[in-house]
């Protein structure tokens, strides 16, 4: 069975006792005089005497849909608290604190194993609770409540949290109102629950629920957040519902109708009958233990509310097998150089992440400070994603995060409010200056600029090593930084197609997109490394991946290879043998998807060649001769546990299937000449080409390689080319004919 524990902390306020007006006095005088010679017996320190001043809500919401349909009414006095349930009645001696005067109601939903359709809806649902702060909308039991006392046992007496009190018959006048009222709700409750929920659904206060409520008193007083319990916020802000609407009506209104209703519109805004608070329904799989929402309405009688939400036994193996479902949480930022954005304009932060083919997230802004808190989770389910792609993801790709601030312009307001604000004032004239239109647009209200600030990186790959949960903390880089500068891997352009492309459209490709692109960083990488700001994240995954399995399943993946040879003759050798290999494809003695491809950089005194083909195929053969030759000779980036669904380079060039590169100038030559990090000097291609390969040589796996995009493009290899290379020679075996006409 699945448990879903919600617990509400509700806070009523009441007003100030008006002080005896003199006639009262007098009159109270007399009656005491009267009373004199009267006896009357004194209360017992266990009885609560309940004052004519009372509060009242109703709390309505629908767990799932069509399911867990619950409701309860608040009857609250300063002393004690009354929870009329279709399921039970529960009393309660209050605490008061601050003037607000505070009452527990916790309530559990026994649900029986959900269904994968049930779970993808509670997923992307939003639990409404609706707190009703009107008469009507109570229940007939709470209507017809009359009760004046309630005892609570003496044992209690000194305990300063909440302690449940009881109806009972005593010597008093009043007593038999008390048991027949108590004896009325209970028959109503009894009729309303079978036709309220069948599920399971009733109100259980456990012995240590006193230690749960008291922390959240606390951060209802004093905003203290205790450690171990967890504070989210609502998805949106709670507001009066119509209130939009009402504030349009009364717009369209002409000038006497304004004035007739003047005053009860007053009245209307000062109460507050009905508040909507909203929860995320992915809090369940997020947070499973523990949720806190709050939220504040200072004109309503509850000018507090909070909602404690927890769940157990909410996904079943199989189904988190199935579902496969992926948590990401966005914590908080530390030490963040607020100072830098005094009087700039930029008023809040958000991150943004995207997950391939899962996900795509915004958080909402949080104001500047030196630690933003987000406290954000999301789950997102993958099942319809092919496990191959997620393996990838995580086995080869970095997990990004975004961080962008939103900056607001302030404008001018060129509506005079000297003399009243609206057409209808007495001292406002009636003749309108003739504005143009041109002239007042540059006064409208502007949307927010959101500016990239920085990015941080993550490493997933332990979700796949059997660790169920990965937590972070990454420093933040401004966009200046090399490692996030790089662009994808887009390989859609073919080698044949390239070369007959002029120059100019090679060099000159992606120019005016970083041209407008301001590059000046408002954050730079020198103060983020000195402050150490940094990231908090955690990701979950509740299946984890076996790789060796789901890459078993899979008839087609491919492996890639890196390779440096030191000598020309070891390069010599190994290209022979793919090219070999190759021209049997292209006769079709063999099947075409073994083909290998990839690219060749011939950097002088070593080469650079990377291959990429299928995971049973030739690939393996060329892994095996590569074990069993000189390892002084070559450096090798390999993994045979690793397998990719898609090539990054397709086919190039008929003849070999690679797409060749011969430098004029080695690459370490490049890499220190001054002027090519001088912007402008080289086209931006070509500039990315020397970029990925110069951290491409300083890494020690193949992994970090993709991880990081150090792989170039065939458009930013064809412009490298262009800049540095020389036209491609061929070198045919020597034979005797060619030997004797050498000689000649």
């Amino acid at each position: 069975m699945i448990t879903f524990k919600l617990k509400f902390l509700l806070a009523f306020s009441f007003k100030a006792k008006e002080e005896k007006t003199k006639k009262k006095q007098k009159a109270e005088k007399i009656n005491n005089k009267q009373k004199l010679n009267v006896i009357e017996d004194e209360d017992p320190p266990n009885l609560i005497r309940l004052d004519k001043q009372q509060n009242f809500c109703r709390v309505e919401y629908e767990l799932l849909k069509g399911k867990c349909r619950y409701s309860f009414d608040v009857l609250c006095w300063e002393k004690a608290v009354k929870i009329i349930s279709p399921d039970s009645v529960k009393i309660f001696r209050t605490v008061t604190k601050n003037g607000l005067v505070f009452a527990p109601v916790c309530v559990e939903h026994q649900v029986s194993e959900l269904s994968i359709g049930d779970l993808t809806a509670l997923q992307s649902s939003v639990i409404e609770f609706q707190v009703f702060i009107d008469k009507k909308k109570m229940g007939n039991a709470a209507k017809a409540d009359k009760s004046t006392i309630f005892y609570v046992k003496e044992i209690d007496m000194d305990y300063e949290g909440f302690v449940e009190a009881r109806i009972e018959e005593t010597h008093l006048v009043n007593s038999k109102s008390i048991s027949r009222t108590s004896a009325k709700a209970a028959n109503i409750t009894n009729d309303q629950n079978g036709s309220v929920d069948k599920e399971g659904s009733f109100m259980v206060y456990r012995d240590d629920f006193n230690e749960l409520f008291s922390d959240m008193i606390e951060f209802a007083i004093n905003k203290t957040r205790p450690p171990h319990l967890k504070f989210r916020g609502f998805v949106k802000p709670c507001k009066m519902e119509g209130s939009k609407t009402d504030v349009k009506k009364v717009l369209k209104k002409t000038e006497p109708e304004i004035k007739k209703k003047k005053g009860p519109k007053e009245k209307a805004e000062k109460s507050v009958t009905k508040l909507n608070l909203q929860i995320q329904g992915e809090t369940f799989f997020t947070d499973p233990e523990m949720s806190i929402f709050s939220v504040e309405q200072y004109k309503a009688s509850v000018p507090k509310f909070l909602v404690a939400a927890s769940v157990n036994r909410l996904l079943t193996r199989s189904q988190k097998i199935e579902l496969n479902p992926m948590v990401v949480k966005i914590k908080k930022i530390t030490d963040f150089p607020s100072e830098v954005f005094d009087n700039t304009g930029y008023t809040d932060i958000f991150c943004k992440f995207s997950i391939p083919f899962v996900a795509g997230c915004t958080t909402i802004e949080k104001p500047i400070d030196k630690t933003i808190y987000f406290d954000e989770s999301h789950i997102y389910f993958t099942n319809h994603l092919p496990k191959i792609k997620l393996l990838e993801y995580l086995d080869s790709r970095r997990f990004i995060v975004e961080i962008y601030g939103v900056k607001r312009y302030v404008t001018s307001d060129i509506t005079p409010k000297i003399f009243g604000e609206n057409h209808w004032d007495k001292n406002i004239a009636k003749v309108y200056p003739n504005i143009p239109k041109d002239y007042t647009k540059q006064f409208e209200e502007s949307q927010p600029d959101y500016v990239l600030l920085g990015y941080c990186s993550y490493d997933l790959s332990s979700l796949l090593r059997n660790v169920w949960d990965f937590r972070g903390i990454a420093q933040i880089h401004s966009k200046e930084c090399t490692n996030f500068r790089n662009i994808s891997i887009k390989n859609q352009v073919p080698e044949p197609y390239t070369r007959s492309l002029p120059v100019n459209t090679i060099n000159l490709a992606n120019i005016n997109t970083e041209l407008n692109s301001s590059f000046k960083p408002v954050l730079r990488e020198w103060l983020l490394m000195e402050k150490g700001t940094s990231l908090t994240v955690e990701v979950y995954l509740l299946s984890p991946q076996a790789p060796s399995l789901v890459l078993h399943q899979i008839p087609n993946t491919y492996k890639r290879l890196m390779l440096i040879a030191l000598k020309k003759q070891v390069a010599t050798q190994f290209l022979s043998k793919i090219w070999d290999h190759n021209q049997r494809i292209m006769c079709q003695k063999l099947d075409e998807s073994d083909l290998i491809t990839g690219f060749i950089i011939d950097n002088g005194n070593d080469v650079i060649i990377y291959i990429e083909g299928l995971s049973t195929g030739f690939i393996l053969n060329l892994w095996n001769d590569l074990n069993l030759s000189n390892s002084r000779q070559m450096k090798i980036f390999f993994n045979t546990d690793q397998a990719y669904e898609n090539r990054l380079y397709n086919i190039c060039s008929s003849s070999c299937s690679f797409y060749t590169v011969i430098l004029k100038v080695p690459l370490q030559h490049i890499f220190k000449d001054r002027r090519v990090y001088v912007k402008g000097n080289a086209p931006l291609l070509c500039w990315k080409a020397i970029t990925r390969l110069h951290l491409l040589l300083h890494s020690q796996t193949l992994t970090s390689m993709l991880r990081y995009e150090l792989l170039p493009s065939i458009e930013e290899l064809c412009s490298l080319n262009l800049e540095y290379g020389v036209p491609l020679t061929w070198k045919l075996p020597e034979t005797d004919d060619t030997a004797s006409t050498n000689t000649l």
